[in-house]
């Protein structure tokens, strides 16, 4: 059963640039790493340490224990997994509702496929709970995506609409997880056709 966290990344010292930053990356990336071979309860301090090269002791002066790593490598993902949607909109005056519905799993399927840390992230024992901050940017992102993607969309229905479009994508990482990759390809080209469907009902002009 996972259990909600409600800390925070609790970092014992604060990197001096730029060798501090690098440092904290260079962790952050062992643990990614061990993560993805381990898993989350078999992941050590020492083994991430060791993996980082640097002694655990100085592991925990920048991280308090293994929740507060892991919580700022999902911090992290978060971060990357936003900077996902931005340069769709850059795209989306050329794409079509069936097309975009593709470009959003394809993006997310490619994000996951990358960092196969990510999904050892979904099935840990806690829950790492996002800033709310974080939360509102990804739907303002959507938001904006969507009244590119069809002008005549209201405010109020593209908020509708992004909240129903992100629940079925945000609902692809836990399903990838745990099932193999054979799997994962049919699931993927399943969650397209939900998109493709829902977009194009949603979306498609309305006669006058």
């Amino acid at each position: 059963m996972r259990t909600p966290s409600g800390r925070s990344s609790e970092k014992r010292r604060t990197p001096q640039r730029p060798r501090g930053e690098r440092r904290v990356a260079e962790v952050l990336d062992a643990a990614a790493q061990v993560l993805a071979e381990r898993g989350y309860e078999a992941a050590t301090m020492t083994e991430i340490a060791l993996r980082a090269n640097i002694s655990a002791g100085t592991a925990y002066q920048y991280f308090a224990d293994k929740e507060a790593l892991f919580y700022a490598l999902d911090t992290r993902y978060a971060e990357e997994m936003a900077a996902l949607w931005p340069p769709l909109r850059e795209r989306v005056a050329a794409l079509g509702i069936a097309e975009f519905a593709d470009a959003l799993v394809d993006a997310l399927v490619g994000f996951m496929m990358a960092r196969p840390a990510y999904l050892q992230l979904l099935n840990a024992p806690v829950r790492f709970k996002r800033p709310a901050k974080q939360r509102f940017a990804l739907r303002e992102s959507f938001e904006a995506l969507l009244r590119e993607l069809s002008p005549g969309l209201s405010i109020v229905n593209a908020r509708r609409i992004t909240t129903v479009t992100l629940k079925i994508i945000m609902t692809l990482p836990a399903t990838y997880a745990g099932i193999d990759h054979a799997e994962q390809k049919m699931i993927a080209e399943e969650f397209r056709t939900v998109l493709r469907c829902y977009l194009t009902l949603r979306l498609k002009p309305q006669p006058e």
